[in-house]
């Protein structure tokens, strides 16, 4: 009777727990500096909804973390200080969002929106696959399923923004959400969700130069910190690198903001992840990672293929360095990062001792966190420029 009970109460937890984060998220990117981020009209409200999760959940499960702890002090956490400690974060947010909406109506509502016209025909089958993981009734399938809609938002964003085609592009995003589902990757989509708004918002920062978009980038490679730190360093890196001469302080100030997040979440021991590994000797080497997953291993190969592409110039199908063009800068940036990461990560397998830093990844797990980063540079570097119909 009780697992009947608690079989009904669980999907509403779950539910209200994610309203109260995007409710918070949604808050706090309000005090971003003004973009165009925040749009609550037609298919660019699932973007908002989608930064507002990625934001409130550390906003939001952060400070009741905290609280708890102090709570412990005294007497062993149970169900109704928990309850109270959710509870009073929750009003906290609620009592500042209406603030906010009262004072700054503006900064909840951007003044000035982008519409992203996409055919609604060509999401859905990218809805349709993030559901699997919901045929196996568990928490982690919850988590996962919304892991995946969140990675392949950020992906479609990034690829609207760089005006590629929407057909194509939806292929390359079910070939990321079902990469994602594959073992031993399988779990793993909630590692490439940070990954995926870095690289996304990185995009339209260094198109459009929104500010809201680059302290976005930022935040969203100092959140991924939590997995590995080969990730926000970077990404903070290639964001800074990219940005032009002229723009660079705002790059810097975003960046050393998204630092101190990472230091304050090391300081508050809100680092308390579990082990961020594949399976056994799947993530010894990238080798062994790529043989680990047969033949779907030609994603990934097809995503390396990209990488090095862009880096030596090939930017929506021409190579810009032959025709006296460089590659367009956000090509550039996200090839960057991804090669960026994966040296840095080799730099750390080899140090002597290893096991004593406690490092939290492996090859495999890395390369499916990184998998739609490659994805989208894959995109950027083959797919053609949309000429008509799509956004600019």
């Amino acid at each position: 009777m009780a697992f009947e009970v608690w079989s009904w109460i669980w999907p509403l937890y779950i539910a209200g727990a994610f309203a109260c984060a995007a409710i918070a998220g949604r808050v706090a990117l309000s005090f971003l500096p003004p973009g165009r981020v925040g749009s609550h009209r037609g298919r660019d409200a699932a973007t908002t909804l989608a930064t507002s999760l990625v934001l409130g959940l550390p906003c939001w499960a952060w400070p009741i973390s905290l609280i708890e702890r102090q709570l412990d002090h005294y007497s062993p956490v149970g169900f109704a200080e928990a309850l109270l400690a959710t509870a009073t974060v929750t009003a906290a947010w609620l009592v500042v969002g209406l603030a906010r909406w009262r004072l700054g109506p503006h900064a909840i509502v951007p003044q000035r929106e982008i519409v992203l016209p996409r055919p609604m025909w060509t999401t859905l089958p990218i809805l349709a696959a993030c559901t699997v993981p919901l045929w196996r009734v568990s928490v982690v399938s919850w988590w996962s399923a919304l892991s995946l809609v969140l990675v392949s938002e950020f992906a479609l964003r990034g690829f609207d923004l760089a005006r590629r085609p929407p057909v194509a592009t939806t292929l390359v995003v079910l070939a990321i959400v079902a990469g994602l589902q594959l073992d031993p990757w399988a779990g793993l989509a909630a590692p490439a969700v940070p990954v995926a708004a870095g690289a996304a918002f990185s995009i339209e920062w260094l198109r459009r130069a929104d500010r809201r978009a680059l302290w976005l980038a930022a935040i969203a490679f100092a959140l991924s910190s939590a997995w590995s730190n080969v990730l926000w360093i970077a990404g903070l890196a290639s964001l800074i690198g990219a940005t032009h001469r002229n723009a660079r302080g705002a790059a810097w100030r975003a960046c050393g903001f998204a630092t101190l997040v990472v230091v304050l979440k090391q300081l508050t021991s809100m680092n308390d992840v579990r082990m961020f590994r594949a399976s056994g000797e799947h993530g010894a080497s990238p080798v062994a990672a790529l043989a680990s997953l047969g033949p779907w291993a030609a994603i990934w190969i097809a995503c390396g293929v990209g990488v090095v592409a862009a880096l030596a110039g090939l930017n929506g199908g021409a190579m810009r360095v032959r025709s006296g063009d460089p590659p367009t800068r956000e090509t550039r940036a996200v090839a960057v990062f991804v090669a960026a990461a994966l040296a840095l990560y080799a730099i750390e397998s080899a140090i002597p001792g290893r096991e004593m830093l406690a490092l939290r990844t492996d090859w495999s797990a890395l390369l499916a966190t990184l998998l739609p980063a490659g994805a989208l540079v894959f995109g950027l570097a083959f797919l053609p420029v949309a000429r008509s119909g799509h956004a600019t």
